[in-house]
This record gives C-alpha cells, sequence and structure tokens, in this order.
C-alpha cells in the first residue's frame, strides 16, 4: 500500500480558503459586538423608565439623578430607583435620569453614541442621536 501526503499546493489552498473566510467574518464582529451593546443600552433605558413611574407614583415628581461622576450618577439611580445597574469601571454605558421624566445612556468608551427614553414617548421605544431626542443636555 502506497501512503499518500499532503502536498505543499493543497495546504496552500486550506490557506487561502481560511484567509478569505476570516476576511468577510472578522469585519462583522466589531458591528456586532456594538450592536450588542446597543441592545443592553435599550433594555436598561426601559427598565429605568419603568422605574421612573414607580419613582412618579411614590413622590408626584421624577427622580433626577446626581453625582459628580457617571459613576455617582448610576450609584443614585440603583439607590433611588431600586434597580441593579453595573456600577463597575469597565461598563459599557453611563446612564442619567432627567426631572422631566427622560432617561438617557451614553456610551462609555465608544464612539459618544446616546439613547434616550421619554415617559411620554408614544411608541416606547429608546430614540437615538446626537444631542439625544429631547433629553436636556
Amino acid at each position: 500500500m502506497k501512503r499518500r501526503s499532503v502536498t505543499l499546493i493543497e495546504i496552500m489552498v486550506v490557506l487561502v480558503i481560511i484567509g478569505v473566510l476570516a476576511a468577510f467574518t472578522i469585519p462583522n464582529f466589531g458591528k456586532r459586538k456594538e450592536d450588542t451593546f446597543d441592545n443592553e443600552a435599550l433594555a436598561v433605558l426601559k427598565q429605568m423608565s419603568a422605574a421612573e413611574k414607580f419613582y412618579y407614583l411614590e413622590r408626584d415628581s421624577y427622580y433626577l439623578s446626581s453625582g459628580a461622576t457617571a459613576k455617582d450618577h448610576i450609584e443614585n439611580i440603583n439607590d433611588n430607583l431600586k434597580l441593579d445597574l453595573f456600577e463597575g469601571d469597565k461598563r459599557s454605558w453611563n446612564y442619567y435620569s432627567y426631572v422631566n421624566g427622560c432617561v438617557q445612556s451614553t456610551r462609555n468608551g465608544g464612539d459618544g453614541r446616546n439613547w434616550c427614553l421619554r415617559i411620554d414617548d408614544l411608541d416606547g421605544e429608546p430614540n437615538s442621536g446626537n444631542p439625544c431626542g429631547t433629553c436636556p443636555q
């Protein structure tokens, strides 16, 4: 029986195919990662908006986040709106709450994207933009 070995040409063809597949998938990875971060912000804004409604029922006013740093804002939001937002240094978003019932997220360490959700927004979906919707700046 004769042993058949792999030739250099066959190895090179396989490497070229792997390279072409990698060229198609690697650029999409960054976009998918940012899409995931956006979905995180949208979910948190909806939670914050629901918490704002409960806060309003209890106190007859919307919560205004305050603090010297973005981390302080998140700590205060967690305490007052009874949420459990991630407060660590590696968080993807900074969150803010305004007295007009608007909640906002700003990309932390990214391209500065913003998402806003107002209490009286008819579709109940956050809006993106810079400046962000009608939240005060």
